[in-house]
């Protein structure tokens, strides 16, 4: 998967600090954004904290999806996986 030209959002924990992540997207020539709209067409799926089986922006991600918006979803995995390739 690119992340060239796209717009992506991250939720929950990921391996890597935050900011390395958001840094290597930016090399990639990614734009992040720290909210899911109906412009964001990645959101990186990490854990969720403690207790919670969702986060807000997975929810919102849900319902963009729903209406019939192209948001991917990806574990933090395949966004490591991607960003070596």
């Amino acid at each position: 998967m690119r992340f060239s030209d796209k717009t992506i959002c991250i939720t929950g924990a990921l391996p890597i600090p935050r900011k390395s992540a958001i840094a290597l997207l930016q090399q990639e020539g990614a734009t992040y954004e720290n909210r899911v709209t109906r412009h964001t067409d990645i959101l990186v799926v990490g854990i969720f904290p403690r207790g919670r089986t969702t986060t807000n922006k997975y929810s919102t991600a849900l319902k963009y999806i729903e209406a019939g918006y192209p948001v991917a979803m990806i574990s933090p995995s395949e966004f490591l996986s991607s960003i070596e390739n």
